[in-house]
């Protein structure tokens, strides 16, 4: 009886399952353009809700496990007319929706899209058509999102680092291809605060920019023209070219720069040797002058709607970088004058171009989605160094180096995906090798000789599986990571450096909505691998008491995190706590060979806990635009210091309050401020920095040229104070940076048609470690 009963409830089971269906269609507006995220709801015939999704940039929509009965739905978007539509499970084809425009004297009324979305993990901006399209360039909108701070190609996501960013699918490899999009051509940008297992495990958090793609065929041109002041005048030209016919696409761009940069640190530090203390009082004084050369070409061919294979090259090269260094130092034995000495040091960058092919492929094979790619990069720099150190009381010094790196990288990633158990099954491989040749002499045998190779193999799968189950969508996923390290020196192996590392890296996301509040939660294991500088062996002079260096013995650190985040309307919210095993920390010690003399190198600490919360406010207030980002940021972590535990566990408070202003004739004004408290960052105890920028621009010509004037650092504030604190010594810097200046852009396009390819990159994690 027992059985049969089993077997009734099975076949209900197949039956229901048989029954059910995908209903599904596809928007498009009045000129027959796919309708992007509008709203879709699904409701029963009494006008009940039961689902409810978001059109994709097709236009594309879909509820999945539906039965074969009467539906009503409902499209609406702002700027639109809301449409209803009784239907039944699936296709129902392309479905146009009536615009909504509303005329007042020879005025018309539109609405705007959403700003902000919450999806994938992360949270998305959308871009075009908002007052966010005329901030200038991809660079310049980064540090405008939710959650992310910096300028000018550093950029920081608020408790979990550095980002990779991707424009298109593809990893850029150098944050000048930010300056080369416009930002007018973003259509939207995600930020991902937990990577799941199709990343490298190093991968704290992404921002994808989508760009809008352009229709048309023939040549395209953009053209930027950037002349900056602050300390000296530094110029950009670029020019874009892109020609498309039919399926094939051609593309190239050209980049020339200058950048004069100047950096003022007053430098107090203190050593506790057995029997003295000795301090110095540093002043000290960088102007680095570079000349710069990056260009790219390449090209893309659609197969099909499915299918498309292209290859790019990328080269780059310092025309000319050299740095003048000079410190002024007064140095004290026990609180009794030493010495006082003037260290001259010079340094010129002779760097061969760094050359990087990727080759793609991006289609589907039936049902199942493939996604390869190939990667090559090689480089190779010489860096000459005379320093000339006049002393006092002592002898005068010259330290004359030279140190030539040669990296070569090969990488290839595999991504397939198919559709299983009405959800997203992913899976693939990476693989990656590395070369590094480290060559390091001083003349005068001050500085110990140095030649090291490091060979670096690492193979990586994973899995991941993502499903929506009625109101939650989950992603589950495994990564695995074998790295094999081997480091010689002087061609002989050294057992001791060399590693190898077996890793299990899983992540979970639920997304759920409570209410009308959105809501994700999520978890990841994650890994941060000493970069190659880090690891090197070589010791650089800076004066005869104060040396610096990186640590071959360094080990990978283990991170596992947790965040929430929460969104509702115009607020969001993200919460993260990270443990983070090994973690690798810049620091100080004193040099085995003399103990009056401090090594600032890198060492791997037991743990440090760490806890992020974020909250964005981001209203619409008639021609106002603002966003205000308030922040915490508390670690538990402890030190040696003088043979006891200091406890480094003030918290950081941020603040970021960017305010845009639509005016009359399309100007757009902005008026963006940023704030840090003093707080405990591992082992440093850092100060209070604020900014405040300004900008206004125009667009001209229909559009086709756009004029952008920047101011950075109005009032000549940022300033950074840290103080170090280590075993034996404490060290304080305070920093003053050119950070002050005026930038004007010039922008003009010509029936610019934004390249397709899709090349995502391989070990580009890797490659940022080069």
């Amino acid at each position: 009886m027992k059985t049969i009963i089993h077997f009734m409830m099975l076949m209900a089971v197949l039956s229901y399952t048989a029954k059910a269906q995908e209903l599904k269609g596809s928007l498009v507006d009045e000129k027959k353009a796919p309708l992007e995220f509008a709203n879709i709801v699904l409701m029963s015939n009494d006008s009940s809700y039961l689902d409810g999704t978001v059109s994709g940039l097709d236009g594309k929509f879909a509820f999945t496990n539906r039965q074969e009965t009467d539906y009503i739905l409902k499209v609406s978007s702002i700027g639109y007319k809301t449409k209803y539509v009784n239907c039944k499970a699936g296709d129902l084809g392309i479905i146009a929706v009536e615009p909504d425009v509303i005329t007042l004297k020879k005025v018309v009324v539109v609405g705007n899209l959403p700003t902000y979305q919450m999806r994938n993990g992360g949270i998305t901006t959308h871009i075009k058509g908002s007052v966010l399209s005329k901030s200038g360039t991809a660079n310049d909108l980064l540090g405008l999102l939710p959650g992310v701070q910096g300028e000018d190609g550093e950029y920081t996501v608020l408790g979990k680092g550095t980002p990779i960013i991707y424009i298109d699918g593809r990893q850029i490899r150098e944050s000048s291809e930010l300056d080369k999009l416009s930002s007018s051509k973003v259509l939207h940008i995600e930020v991902i605060f937990n990577p799941g297992a199709k990343y490298d495990a190093t991968v704290n958090a992404i921002i994808k920019i989508k760009t809008v793609r352009e229709p048309g065929e023939g040549i395209g041109v953009d053209m930027r023209s950037v002349v900056e002041r602050s300390y000296k005048t530094n110029l950009i030209e670029q020019v874009n070219l892109n020609y498309r016919k039919n399926n094939l696409d051609l593309f190239g761009d050209l980049q020339y720069s200058t950048n004069d940069l100047r950096q003022e640190s007053d430098i107090f530090q203190r050593v506790y040797t057995q029997s003295n203390v000795v301090s110095q009082d540093n002043n000290m004084m960088n102007d680095t002058k570079m000349k710069l050369l990056n260009g790219e070409m390449g090209m893309n061919y659609i197969i099909n709607k499915h299918n498309s294979f292209g290859v790019s090259y990328n080269v780059k090269g310092n025309i000319r970088k050299e740095s003048d260094i000079m410190v002024a130092s007064i140095v004290r034995m026990n609180d009794t004058f030493y010495d006082k000495w003037e260290n001259n040091i010079h340094k010129e960058n002779h760097a061969d171009p760094m050359h990087h092919i990727n080759g793609y492929f991006n289609g589907k094979i039936k049902k199942m989605g493939v996604d390869l790619n190939m990667d090559y990069v090689y480089s190779a720099v010489d860096i000459d160094n005379i320093a000339k150190e006049v002393s006092q009381e002592f002898e005068d010094q010259m330290i004359n180096s030279v140190n030539k790196t040669t990296n070569s990288l090969f990488a290839t990633k595999l991504v397939l995906n198919h559709p299983v158990l009405k959800g997203n099954l992913s899976w693939g491989g990476e693989y990656t090798n590395i070369k590094r040749e480290d060559y390091f002499n001083n003349i005068e045998e001050i500085l110990p000789f140095a030649n090291n190779t490091i060979y670096e193999d690492k193979i990586a799968g994973f899995v991941q599986f993502d499903k929506k189950i009625g109101k939650v969508q989950s992603s589950v996923g495994l990564r695995y990571e074998y790295a094999s390290f081997d480091y010689h020196k002087d061609d002989v192996l050294l057992d001791q450096e060399s590693k190898e590392y077996h890793n299990l890296f899983p992540s979970i996301s639920l997304a759920f909505p409570i209410k009308k509040i959105k809501t994700q939660f999520s978890y990841s294991a994650k890994t941060k691998r000493p970069t190659f500088s880090q690891l090197r062996s070589n010791l650089e002079y800076v004066n005869r008491y104060t040396y610096q260096s990186g640590n071959p013995l360094l080990k990978p650190s283990i991170t596992h995190d947790i965040t929430l985040m929460m969104m509702y309307k115009w607020i969001h919210l993200n919460l993260s706590y990270q443990s983070v095993n090994n973690p690798i920390i810049y620091t100080a010690r004193q040099y085995q060979e003399n103990p009056e003399i401090t090594l600032v190198t890198y060492d791997n600490f037991n743990k440090i806990n760490l806890m992020t919360a974020v909250v964005t406010l981001a209203p619409k207030i008639g021609i106002w635009n603002p966003q205000l980002t308030l922040g915490a940021y508390k670690q538990w972590f402890e030190v040696d210091y003088f043979g006891e535990k200091k406890k480094m566990t003030s918290p950081q408070f941020v603040a970021s309050f960017n305010n845009s202003f639509k005016l009359p004739k399309d100007f757009i004004f902005r008026l963006d401020a940023n704030f840090k408290s003093e707080a405990d960052v591992q082992n440093l105890t850092t100060g209070n920095m604020y900014m405040i920028n300004t900008s206004i621009n125009k667009s001209l010509l229909s559009n086709r040229l756009n004029v952008n004037l920047q101011v950075f650092d109005i009032f000549n504030s940022l300033e950074t104070e840290t103080t170090l604190f280590a075993t034996k010594m404490d060290l304080n810097q305070k920093t003053k940076t050119n950070s002050q200046k005026v930038r004007l852009t010039l922008r003009y396009n010509f029936n610019i048609t934004k390249n397709k390819y899709k090349g995502k990159g391989a070990g580009v994690e890797d490659i940022k470690r080069l």
